[in-house]
Order: C-alpha cells, then sequence, then structure tokens
C-alpha cells in the first residue's frame, strides 16, 4: 500500500515534470506561437541553405527575434522562412540575412543585418531578395582550399621561413610578453580614438576622390619620375665618380674659403655690384662674346709674318656722309663749349629716331632720313634706363674734342660730327 508520503511525492515529481515539459515545449518546440499566436513571417531567399535547418535561431542585433520555422526549394535557390516574435524591435526592410555559425561545432543561424534604422520595416509577408542574403563557406570547400594553400608551400622555403621566424624570435620572450599583456591597453585607446579614426576614414574619402581627379598629374610626375630614374641609370658612373671625388672637392673648397680669408666677403660684395652693373647690360655682354672671337681670329690676319719680319696689314676706307651724321640734339662743330656746358648738357633730346631710313616724326622741322642712328635711347639693352638729365664731369676733354672735330670736319667738307655726351 502507497503511503501518503510517497503519494505526495509522486504528485509533487508529476507537476515538476509537467512544468518541465511545458518550458521545453514554449523553449524549444515552439508551442508559444501556437498558443499565443505566431508573430509575422519573413522569407529570405538563399542560393543554398549554408547549413540551416527548421527552428534554427534568427538573430537582430545580437537578440534572438525569431526562428526558421519552414524551408523549401524554389528555382533558384532555397526559401527560408523567419517567424518573428510578436513582440520583437522593428526590423528595417534594407536588411541583409547572413547564414553564420555560432560555435566551432556548427550551429548556424540566421543573423539580421540591417544597413541603417531609417524605415520602412519588415512586416508578414515580405522578402528578402537573394542579393541581400549569403551564406558561410561550406567546411568542405574551407579544407579543400585549406589543403590546396598547404601544398602550394615550397617545403624548403617554408623550412627557412619557420628557421630565420625562430631566430627572430629567440629570447624575445619577456618583450612578446610585455606586447600582449599590453594589447588591452592599446585596444582601450583605440576605443577612445575611435570618433577620431571615423572621422579620419570618412575625411580620407575627400583625399582619394582628390587623387583620382588628380591622377593626370600624377601619372604625368610618374612619367617624369621614371625618366629622372632612367637618367641617374644613365650617369650612374659619374654619380659614382662624383660620390668619390666629393671629399677632396669639398676639402680643396674649404682650403680655399680659409686662405681667402675677410677678404672673400668683400669680394663677394663687390662680385654682386658688378651684377648689379652687367645684368642691363646683358645684350652687350653677349655681342662682345659673339665679336672677341672674331676678333682674335682677325688679328692673325692683320699682324703676318713677311720674311720674318711681323707687319700690320690693314686698310682705310674713308666713307663721307653715308649715312649722314645725326644732327638732332648735338652741339655744332662750330660752337666749341665750355667743359662746364658740355657736363650739364641734357641729353634727353640726343637722338634720332629713324626707323628703316626714314623720319617717323616729318613735321618737328628737322628731317632725320637717311641719317644713322645715334644716341644713348638707341643702344641695345636689357632692362637698362638710359640717362635722363645731364651727366656731371662727361665734359671734362671738351676742347679736345672740340679740335678733332673741327680737324675731321675740315677733312670731311665740313661736315659736323656729333660728340656724344655722358
Amino acid at each position: 500500500m502507497i503511503t501518503r508520503q510517497t503519494k505526495l511525492q509522486l504528485l509533487a515529481f508529476a507537476v515538476v515534470a509537467v512544468l518541465g515539459m511545458s518550458y521545453l515545449g514554449f523553449k524549444y518546440v515552439g508551442l508559444d506561437r501556437l498558443v499565443l499566436g505566431s508573430g509575422y513571417d519573413v522569407a529570405a531567399d538563399f542560393t543554398d541553405s549554408g547549413g540551416i535547418f527548421v527552428n534554427a535561431e534568427v538573430v537582430y542585433r545580437g537578440v534572438a527575434v525569431g526562428r526558421v520555422t519552414d524551408m523549401k526549394l524554389v528555382d533558384d535557390g532555397v526559401r527560408v522562412v523567419l517567424t518573428m516574435e510578436p513582440d520583437a524591435d522593428k526590423i528595417p526592410a534594407d536588411t541583409r540575412a547572413v547564414v553564420a555559425t555560432r560555435s566551432a561545432v556548427g550551429e548556424q543561424y540566421v543573423n539580421l543585418e540591417p544597413d541603417d534604422n531609417e524605415g520602412p520595416y519588415l512586416d508578414d509577408g515580405a522578402v528578402i531578395p537573394q542579393d541581400k542574403t549569403s551564406i558561410p563557406v561550406p567546411v568542405e570547400q574551407l579544407l579543400l582550399n585549406l589543403d590546396s594553400l598547404v601544398n602550394s608551400l615550397d617545403q624548403e622555403n617554408l623550412r627557412i621561413v619557420v628557421d630565420e621566424l625562430g631566430q627572430a624570435f629567440a629570447g624575445s620572450g619577456d618583450d612578446l610578453g610585455r606586447l600582449i599583456d599590453n594589447g588591452n591597453l592599446l585596444l582601450a585607446r583605440a576605443e577612445q580614438s575611435l570618433p577620431q579614426t571615423l572621422r579620419l576614414i570618412t575625411d580620407g574619402q575627400t583625399v582619394l576622390e582628390t587623387q583620382i581627379d588628380s591622377r593626370s598629374a600624377i601619372q604625368q610626375w610618374a612619367s617624369d619620375l621614371r625618366l629622372v630614374t632612367d637618367t641617374l641609370v644613365d650617369i650612374d658612373p659619374d654619380l659614382r665618380s662624383l660620390v668619390v671625388n666629393a671629399p677632396d672637392a669639398g676639402a680643396a673648397l674649404q682650403q680655399l674659403v680659409q686662405d681667402a680669408g675677410p677678404g672673400l666677403g668683400s669680394l663677394v660684395r663687390n662680385l654682386d655690384i658688378l651684377n648689379k652693373v652687367t645684368i642691363p647690360r646683358l645684350d652687350g655682354v653677349e655681342q662682345l662674346l659673339v665679336t672677341y672671337p672674331d676678333v682674335v681670329s682677325g688679328g692673325f690676319t692683320v699682324v703676318r709674318n713677311d720674311s720674318g719680319v711681323m707687319r700690320a696689314h690693314f686698310g682705310f676706307v674713308l666713307n663721307a656722309n653715308d649715312p649722314h651724321a645725326c644732327l638732332t640734339g648735338y652741339t655744332s662743330t662750330a660752337e666749341t663749349g665750355s667743359p662746364g656746358a658740355v657736363a650739364n648738357t641734357d641729353t634727353r633730346s640726343v637722338a634720332c629716331d629713324v626707323i628703316n631710313g626714314a623720319d617717323p616724326n616729318p613735321g618737328d622741322e628737322t628731317n632725320e632720313s637717311g641719317s644713322n642712328i645715334r644716341g644713348e635711347q638707341n643702344i641695345g639693352r636689357s632692362g637698362g634706363v638710359a640717362s635722363t638729365g645731364p651727366q656731371s664731369g662727361a665734359g671734362a676733354g671738351g676742347p679736345i674734342l672740340g679740335v678733332l672735330d673741327d680737324v675731321l670736319g675740315g677733312l670731311l667738307q665740313a661736315n659736323p660730327f656729333a660728340r656724344t655726351v655722358g
């Protein structure tokens, strides 16, 4: 006969069993959806099941929001029906459905990954298209790829790499330990700098777009850089010689500076003054450098050895009044002024503006046609400024010049010869 105590124990066991079975039924079998309602269904089209199964969990941002209730074949893959809980958060319609693996044993679930938080939202009958779904790489494919990778490695090279890595990390255990221990600190600092990092990534897009817009200039720069490097390759022997001889040249330059002493500064300052004088007259300097070789070579023609005697051979051609002399602004040969008057002569009007032999201003009561071009305004110059006023001290040889003018003027039918002032 069963005692009262035994009956109570059996009753308690039955109640616990019923409660446990009810919990399992509601939690894992899905009896709650039959009793309390099924929520709403969303379909997701996959190219393959990817290992998903009926009653697999559906997760949204790490929170379970439903389960897989059905799977069926369609023309281009598998349609998985996701039944959402009635009280689950609204899920944006622009959402990716990914079959993911929860653990190493291969427990798959469906993970919903929205692109944003804005509506519209998924509702009953919605379909997530196949281009918005993905499945994991099959384990067998992963193993095959891993096997191919391992077989593609050269065993001898792999052994060398392993040996070199062993030598590289030998004796650095303490340093590696500190590096690993400080990894948490590095991650904490990275988390603190997350806003700046995200801003950097966003601004990086602007930089990349700028580089895209400048791709033609970058290509040109790369082409020019290639030319430079090719040139460096071509002159490699000269560069090597320069590197070898540079120390001796530097020592010689240092000795030169030491020997020059304080006078080097004065020399540099004087050269600066010389440059300021020369730069406005570059055309004349250029003409001098062009003419001087002809003068030197012509000197050997003028001075010749005639029977052991050095003689100079030259001719004199007298050209009278062709073209006639420019008179505009010049003092007549019949008027020999004092040195002071000549020194204070205004040279701004001393010029003949003849263009191709013709007078450009026939109405100025001075016929300059056919005259030679005179005056410092007509001197070729590179940026020089003509004299604009009296030239003091330029008439020191006034009387002598006057006498020469009188003599030469008489020889040449009393034509007045002008003398430039300044």
